[in-house]
């Protein structure tokens, strides 16, 4: 890939939502199936060409282990491929300015 190298990347914060869900013992292993059965967040920095997930909470409480150690399946270090995609010129992807936000403001 040209254009964008991930140590160029600049420092970038963002907020990961994710709802796991699994299934209930007994039934079909089918999308039908599943059940929502908790809701993930943490902050995503990536920083040096690597990813550092912070401020984890499962179920709302805090997760003082890493990303890795909530349980299930996990991927990791597509955050940083996102983001050299977004930024590459051959994307011509476009930003917009749509309105100022602080950290616990709702709009």
């Amino acid at each position: 890939m040209t254009g964008v190298q991930t140590c160029a990347l600049p420092i970038s914060i963002e907020f990961l939502l994710l709802q796991r869900a699994g299934f209930a013992c007994g039934r079909e292993q089918s999308p039908a199936n599943w059940q929502a059965q908790d809701l993930v967040t943490a902050d995503v920095v990536y920083e040096g060409g690597k990813e550092d997930y912070r401020n984890i909470t499962i179920g709302g409480k805090p997760f003082k282990k890493s990303m890795e150690e909530t349980g299930g399946a996990w991927s990791t270090g597509e955050f940083g491929t996102i983001l050299i995609n977004l930024f590459n010129p051959g994307t011509a992807a476009q930003f917009h300015f749509r309105q100022d936000s602080l950290p616990g403001m709702v709009r």
